[in-house]
């Protein structure tokens, strides 16, 4: 009687082991892979994310790469917000100065984890998507609350908590800027 007792208990550890095992293997399966590989040659799309916007009227920050590794395409970034319809940017050594602001007389917007715009860069390099250097900083941005006229816009300087998510495309033009080809990796400012 014990040794059938304690056959039963191996039995029940061992499939608890397969099925832990399994679950894990079925996470890896459907999350895939998180740090995907990047050709030389593929592009690397950065969407720039605000964790909180207080009547944002436009922005202005730098985005920080390693030449040696990524070529900015020169396109103007994409705005991922229909009312700031004005995006630019400006190519220094090593990052590019970037900027979008809404036009006319509105309010600002407000929200949080807000996509504000894409920039796409094209690599020069193999590796992992987390091997490059990117990164977001010197934030700044003007509020323009209800009501306020041009006068009564503030500049603010050092905005905290924006971040960037990467994802790797094929250069291929039609692909879709949704984030649909493959997979992506975040840093935050």
């Amino acid at each position: 009687m014990e040794k059938a007792k304690s056959k039963k208990k191996i039995v029940i550890i061992v499939i608890a082991v397969l099925v832990v095992a399994a679950c894990a293997v079925a996470a890896f399966l459907l999350l895939g892979n998180r740090d995907p590989e990047v050709k030389a040659g593929q592009n690397v799309v950065v969407t720039v994310m605000a964790d909180k916007l207080e009547d944002m009227y436009g922005y202005q920050f730098q985005m920080n790469y390693d030449p040696g590794q990524l070529e900015y395409t020169g396109s103007s970034p994409t705005s991922k917000i229909d009312d700031i319809q004005w995006v630019f940017s400006t190519a220094f050594d090593g990052y590019e100065l970037v900027g979008g602001t809404m036009t006319g007389d509105k309010a600002g917007i407000s929200g949080s984890n807000k996509a504000l715009c894409e920039l796409v860069f094209t690599a020069k390099q193999d590796g992992k998507l987390s091997d490059f250097t990117l990164s977001i900083s010197e934030i700044n941005t003007v509020k323009a609350p209800e009501g306020a006229s041009i006068e009564d816009m503030e500049y603010v300087e050092g905005i905290q908590g924006w971040s960037i998510k990467s994802a790797v495309r094929d250069a291929d033009p039609s692909d879709a800027a949704d984030g649909s080809n493959a997979g992506d990796a975040g840093a935050a400012a």
